[in-house]
C-alpha cells in the first residue's frame, strides 16, 4: 500500500516507520476518490500531517496488524453485519421529536436587542445573577444567542420589527433562562433594571423552544426552526474507532467465551443457584488490542456465578463475583514481586488513554449469560472493562440497553461496548429467569 493510503478495512492509518497513528481520526466518510485515493487531514495534528508527508513510506493497518491488507485472505474477514450478534448502542438519547415530526418544546426567557453590546452585558447579567445554572440537562443543549432574518419565518417576538440592527429584517435574541413559576417577568426586569443601563429597558418575552437536544441530522434541522441547539451525534464507536468487520478467529474466541459462560450457569444451576454466569478473559495474541486501549494483562482468567441463593448476600451477583475474582487474582500476582507492572504514572511513555492499567478490568473482555443489570453495568465501568457479550438480555433491569445504557453514558469517563448474541441462537436456550430477577 502506497503513502497516503488507507486500510481498506478498518479505515485507520499507520506506519510501520514512524509508528505515529491517527487512532481512527479518519475514516471512511473522509476519504475522497479522486485521480486515485486521497485523504483528508483536516482533523489531524500538524506534527502527524508532516510525518504522513515526509516520514511514511508504507502503510499497514493498526486493527488487523498484517502488513499488507490487501494480501489477506477475504474469507478471514467477516463484515459486522453478517454477524450472530447485535452491536447495543444509539440508546442513550430518546428523539427528541414529537409523532408528527415536530420537536418538544418549553417555554424560554428571551430578549431582543437593539445594539450588539448589549450581548456581552446579558451574557455577564444571566451568569452574575445565576439565573441558569450552566450544569443544567434542561437547558445545556441550547445555544445563548440566536441571529433571524425575517424570511426565514422565525419567531422573533411581539417586538421584533422595532429590536432590529440597522438591517430592518434582522434581529438578535438572547436565551436567559428557562420560564418557571418562581422567575416571572417582574422579576426578570427586576434583576436587568440592576445590571446596566445598557439592558434595563429590554422587554423579555416567553418562547417556545427545543427540550431535547439533537442527535440526528433530521433532528437538528427540525429544531433550528425554533431555536439554535448543539449537535451532538450519538456515537457511532468507541475511543474514535470504528470494526466493519470481525477476524474469524475473533467470531471463534467470543462463542468460545460464551459457551464456557453458559457452561458454568448450567453448573451453578445444578448446585441450587440461579444460572448466571460470567467469565472474563485476555483476547488471544493473534486477536490485538484496539486502538488507545492500554494492554491488557496477559493469560488473565476469571469466572464467576450468581451466589446469592446459597449465601443470602443480595450483591452476589455474577459479574461481581467474576470481578471480585480478578481483584484476587491481581492482588495474589501483585504479593509474589516487589514492584506492581500494573501500575503506570503519568510520566510514563502512555497517553492519558492508555495510562490507567492499573483498574481491575482494563483491556479485558466479559462474557456474560445474562445482560448486566445497572449495579453490575456500572461495576464494569469501575473497572474499565474493553468490552462484553451477553446470551440474554434483561428487560426488566438491564443496564446495558434493555432499560438503560450506562455503557454509554456520555457524561461517565469511560465507555465499552456491548453485543448481544441473537436471541435465536441455540446458546441462549434454558437460560430465562423470572422477570422480577436481576441479574
Amino acid at each position: 500500500m502506497s503513502n497516503g493510503s488507507i486500510c481498506n478495512i478498518c479505515k485507520s492509518l499507520s506506519c510501520n516507520i514512524c509508528t505515529r497513528r491517527c487512532y481512527g481520526l479518519i475514516n471512511k466518510e473522509e476519504v475522497k476518490e479522486e485521480q486515485g485515493e486521497q485523504i483528508s487531514r483536516k482533523r489531524l495534528p500538524e506534527s502527524e500531517q508532516d510525518q504522513l508527508r515526509t516520514g511514511c513510506r508504507r502503510i499497514i493497518c493498526v486493527f488487523c496488524t498484517i502488513e499488507e491488507m490487501s494480501d489477506s485472505p477475504s474469507t478471514s474477514l467477516i463484515p459486522v453485519e453478517d454477524l450472530p450478534f447485535d452491536r447495543i448502542n444509539d440508546i442513550l438519547e430518546p428523539t427528541c421529536l414529537d409523532e408528527n415530526g415536530d420537536p418538544y418544546l418549553f417555554d424560554a426567557w428571551i430578549v431582543n436587542l437593539t445594539n450588539p453590546i448589549q450581548t456581552r452585558e446579558l451574557i455577564r447579567f444571566a451568569i452574575h445573577h445565576r439565573i441558569e445554572d450552566r450544569k443544567c440537562e434542561r437547558t445545556k443543549h441550547l445555544r445563548r444567542i440566536r441571529k433571524a432574518y425575517s424570511h426565514q419565518g422565525l419567531d422573533c417576538g411581539p417586538d421584533a420589527t422595532n429590536s432590529t440592527l440597522p438591517d430592518s429584517d434582522f434581529c438578535i435574541s438572547v436565551f436567559l433562562a428557562e420560564a418557571t413559576p418562581e422567575l416571572t417577568k417582574d422579576k426578570i426586569k427586576q434583576l436587568l433594571s440592576k445590571t446596566s443601563d445598557q439592558v434595563k429597558d429590554l422587554d423579555p418575552y416567553i418562547l417556545k423552544v427545543p427540550a431535547r437536544r439533537a442527535t440526528t441530522a433530521e433532528e437538528y434541522t427540525a429544531c433550528q426552526k425554533y431555536w439554535p441547539v448543539s449537535f451532538t451525534p450519538k456515537a457511532q464507536f468507541v475511543n474514535g474507532f470504528t470494526y466493519d468487520y470481525w477476524h474469524t478467529r475473533k467470531l471463534e474466541w467470543v462463542m468460545e467465551g460464551l459457551e464456557k459462560a453458559k457452561y458454568l450457569a448450567l453448573e451453578a444451576q445444578s448446585r441450587g443457584e440461579l444460572p448466571i454466569a460470567a467469565h472474563v478473559s485476555s483476547p488471544p495474541e493473534e486477536i490485538p488490542v484496539p486502538p488507545g486501549y492500554p494492554p491488557p494483562t496477559p493469560n488473565m482468567k476469571a469466572l464467576g456465578y450468581d451466589t446469592r441463593s446459597t449465601t443470602g448476600n443480595p450483591l452476589n451477583h455474577a459479574i461481581f463475583n467474576c470481578v471480585r475474582q480478578v481483584g484476587e487474582l491481581r492482588y495474589r500476582a501483585d504479593a509474589e514481586t516487589t514492584s506492581n507492572k500494573r501500575t503506570l504514572s503519568i510520566s510514563s511513555g502512555l497517553n492519558a488513554c492508555q495510562n490507567g492499567a492499573e483498574y481491575l478490568c482494563t483491556s479485558l473482555t466479559l462474557f456474560s449469560t445474562h445482560e448486566p443489570c445497572m449495579m453490575c453495568a456500572m461495576a464494569l465501568v469501575h473497572s474499565r472493562v474493553r468490552d462484553i457479550y451477553f446470551l440474554k438480555k434483561s428487560s426488566s433491569s438491564g443496564g446495558c440497553g434493555s432499560v438503560y445504557g450506562v455503557h454509554e453514558m456520555p457524561n461517565l469517563n469511560h465507555h465499552f461496548e456491548a453485543w448481544c448474541l441473537d436471541n435465536n441462537h441455540p446458546l441462549c436456550d434454558g437460560l430465562d429467569l423470572d422477570d422480577h430477577i436481576s441479574p
